[in-house]
């Protein structure tokens, strides 16, 4: 596998997933791996906060840095998270920085986390004085704040199982414990999408509008924000390699809002372009699927080669530059 490209290694199951990865570690090295959330489609409860902080890093890397990642079938259906939120719920803290506790206490509770007396697992806080104690839902370990006034005057891990600290850090950036939050203006949406969705409304619709957070939320995520991006800010499945089997092969697919051709060309490479002619914008292949070098737009004739480039087009001598 050429890791100079993108790819997508899919395996059927958990098990199978970290078998490959126990008697192949080196493969890994350069993968992320898309963590199974481990719940079932509408389960009514929520998956562990460490699985959705681990997830919500690993689509942070598939954006930023645009790197190959590992995954199981199944989550890689499962509901993503939405681009803007995964950036914008995010708070460092570092030592000797002056910080509002009412300002982070606000993004603590927007973000999803629950304030608790004593924090043991991943998605809590708590407050006693002067000092904050966070277990970020991207951590493997809680943190502690001291403050003096408004300013950190110590940041340090502590054990969850006694509360005792035993190791100074000099910074921390907390991501969200959930992919959404509860306030009056995503609770809107959400009544909105959830009307255009489904025919009735029920326990959990009733649960969101009183802000009620509920167990199982996570299933309905994509009703929380106005624009789905995921769809065009992660990766998506196409299909199995069997449907482009040979060079030349071609599918072409609807289920992203327009069509899409996806093909190899005559080396067997992967390509994937909008199935939509430059000239009048008009859709170039009606055909499912098959075996095609070319492809030729119904209405004018223009043709385009299966790695996407215009290759002919009638009248040329009448035209100007092209870009193809």
């Amino acid at each position: 596998m050429n890791l100079d490209q993108k790819n997508i290694i899919i395996f059927e199951s958990k098990y199978q997933l970290d078998r490959y990865k126990a008697s192949n570690p080196s493969f890994f090295e350069d993968l992320e791996v898309l963590t199974d959330l481990e719940i079932l489609p509408y389960d009514n409860f929520s998956p562990d906060p460490s699985l959705l902080g681990k997830r919500i890093e690993t689509l942070r890397s598939l954006i930023e840095d645009e790197v190959s990642f590992a995954c199981t079938a199944s989550s890689i259906i499962q509901p993503l998270f939405d681009k803007k939120y995964i950036f914008e719920k995010t708070f460092e803290i570092s030592k000797n920085q002056q910080i509002d506790s009412n300002k982070l206490t606000k993004f603590l509770i927007n973000a999803g986390y629950e304030r608790a007396d004593l924090v043991v697992k991943n998605g809590q806080y708590a407050i006693r004085g002067s000092v904050i104690d966070i277990f970020p839902s991207n951590s493997r370990l809680p943190i502690r704040i001291d403050l003096f006034d408004d300013e950190v005057i110590s940041l340090k891990y502590f054990k969850n199982e006694d509360q005792i600290t035993f190791k100074e850090i000099d910074s921390y950036k907390c991501i969200a414990a959930k992919g959404y939050e509860l306030t009056d203006e995503s609770i809107d949406i959400f009544k909105k999408n959830w009307r255009n969705t489904f025919q009735s409304d029920g326990p959990v619709f009733d649960s969101i509008l009183k802000g009620k957070n509920l167990e199982g939320l996570e299933h309905y995520l994509p009703l929380f924000f106005y624009e789905k991006t995921f769809f065009k800010d992660y990766p998506q499945i196409v299909g199995m390699s069997g449907d482009l089997a040979e060079p030349n092969s071609f599918v072409t697919i609807e289920d992203f809002g327009s069509s899409i051709i996806a093909a190899r060309d005559p080396q067997g490479k992967f390509r994937a372009y909008a199935n939509v002619c430059s000239h009048r914008g008009a859709e170039i292949e009606q055909e499912k699927k098959g075996v095609k070098s070319k492809f030729s737009c119904p209405f004018h004739g223009w043709t385009f080669n299966n790695e996407g480039d215009l290759v002919g087009y009638p009248k040329s001598d009448q035209f100007g530059k092209i870009d193809k």
